[in-house]
């Protein structure tokens, strides 16, 4: 559980998925210092399908797999797919625990810092042992203002069809849990397309076992009576100062980036921009079952609303038909650094690539780096990021982190090291093998010079 705290700093952070090998030489189009060096390890298995099956959990993630620090044990929220009936569809409560019976499936073959993550397991379980969501579809569990003003169908609610697990914020004030979650409303359900995405908040007072929606966050600009697919991510919550971030994907009302042809001959797709709010009057609404209201970033400042306001794209991809999806963002309070893990999608059966970008003010951001590239019929999805230090790797002899200073102490450089997960699925429908996932990750140590 949280324990109370007398300040208002919470603890906040964050997952994501992704692979590959190499060494990069930060570049100028980085955004970061020509001194910076980015390495990659291989890939590795961190959770198989038959782990994932034990538990019920056979379409987890299904979205950014997200953590939040406990003073007891890190907990982890990340979404399990499935009918919106479902008994494990929902928002699902990781943790890390002792299982070595059950890690036999996983190849020894972890990078530094990983080994831990192979022993995730739902942290609430039934009789049976399968997981129990901590938040379900708004077709089980409405939530307050459900048609987002009128924009979505009387008796219906923004999140009818999906609610997926996001960024968790621990206030240790009041020993509660917000989360931003991923409500899908599908207008032609069953079918899972078209359907539209917005951001709602809900909060917990039980340790992360169950959450109590409070309403919708952040809605799109273009409305939900236009019958298109609206994909988002769950957002990614970044604290700085006195403000929440949160990263996330956006749609104009036509259709394009703010308003305009990005330039890549790419439309109908959603582009990558940020919203922000004052920690204290987030955290103070949802105490008293409210939704403080978000402005989104648009033409340099934070001046529209959260829901249906204008936005402007943080970047648009230089490749032609490309688009960048399910950003996970951290800021770096050592290096006073933005990093991004997203994936970058092409036209249809192209590859799809997890990349790592950086900005110095996470506003403007510099070019991806290819960490994972994936061909058909391979496909990357749901990235994650986390900061790896002693205690996300209890495993390892090497200090993970830490600056390197001379023998005067004066610094030499800043070596961190990440663990950027994701999703691998595998589409063998032509094979007549059935679809499998499993989550990988690697690890992207970076080394900054002064």
């Amino acid at each position: 559980m949280i324990k109370p705290d007398q300040s208002r700093s919470g603890s906040l952070a964050l997952i994501f998925l992704t692979t590959q090998v190499g060494i990069i030489s930060c570049l100028a189009s980085l955004c970061c210092p020509a001194q910076t060096t980015v390495s990659v390890s291989p890939p590795a298995v961190v959770l198989t399908p038959a782990r994932m099956e034990h538990f019920g959990l056979g379409l987890t993630p299904d979205g950014s797999m997200m953590k939040v620090l406990d003073d007891d044990e890190p907990l982890f929220f990340a979404a399990n797919g499935g009918p919106r009936d479902g008994t494990s569809s929902g928002a699902i409560a990781l943790v890390i625990r002792d299982e070595s019976d059950l890690t036999a499936d996983v190849p020894d073959r972890r990078p530094r810092g990983l080994t831990d993550y192979a022993r995730l397991q739902p942290a609430f379980t039934n009789a049976g042992g399968d997981a129990v969501p901590s938040l379900r579809s708004g077709f089980l569990d409405p939530p307050p203002d459900p048609t987002v003003g009128g924009a979505f169908p009387a008796g219906t609610s923004f999140d009818r069809d999906y609610a997926g697990g996001g960024p968790v914020y621990a206030d240790r004030v009041s020993s509660s849990l917000l989360m931003v979650y991923h409500g899908e409303y599908h207008s032609d359900y069953p079918a899972g397309s078209p359907f539209y995405t917005t951001l709602g908040l809900a909060i917990s007072r039980d340790g992360g076992r169950s959450f109590a929606k409070l309403g919708p966050m952040i809605r799109p600009e273009i409305p939900p009576a236009v019958i298109r697919t609206m994909a988002s991510s769950s957002g990614s919550l970044v604290v700085v100062g006195e403000f929440f971030y949160l990263y996330y994907s956006d749609m104009s009302a036509d259709g394009t980036c703010d308003g305009v042809e990005p330039g890549n001959e790419i439309s109908g797709v959603p582009c990558v921009t940020v919203a922000r709010a004052k920690i204290a009057d987030v955290v103070d609404a949802a105490l008293r079952g409210k939704v403080a209201p978000w402005r989104k970033y648009y033409r340099g400042g934070f001046d529209e609303p959260g829901i249906g306001g204008r936005f402007s794209p943080l970047f648009v991809p230089t490749a032609l038909h490309s688009w960048v999806r399910w950003p996970v963002v951290h800021h770096d309070a050592a290096s006073n650094r933005y990093v991004m893990a997203d994936v970058l999608v092409g036209p249809a059966a192209s590859p799809t690539t997890l990349e790592w970008r950086e900005s110095i003010d996470g506003i403007h951001w510099g070019g991806g780096v290819a960490l994972v590239i994936a061909t058909a019929p391979e496909e990357i999805n749901y990235p994650g990021l986390v900061l790896l230090d002693e205690r996300a790797s209890k495993s390892d002899d090497e200090t993970l982190q830490g600056a390197v200073t001379a023998a005067d102490g004066s610094p030499l450089s800043l070596m961190q090291h990440f663990a950027v997960f994701f999703v691998r699925e595998f589409d063998l429908a032509h094979l007549g093998k059935p679809y499998t996932r499993d989550l990988e990750a690697v690890v992207v140590s970076i080394r900054r010079s002064p």
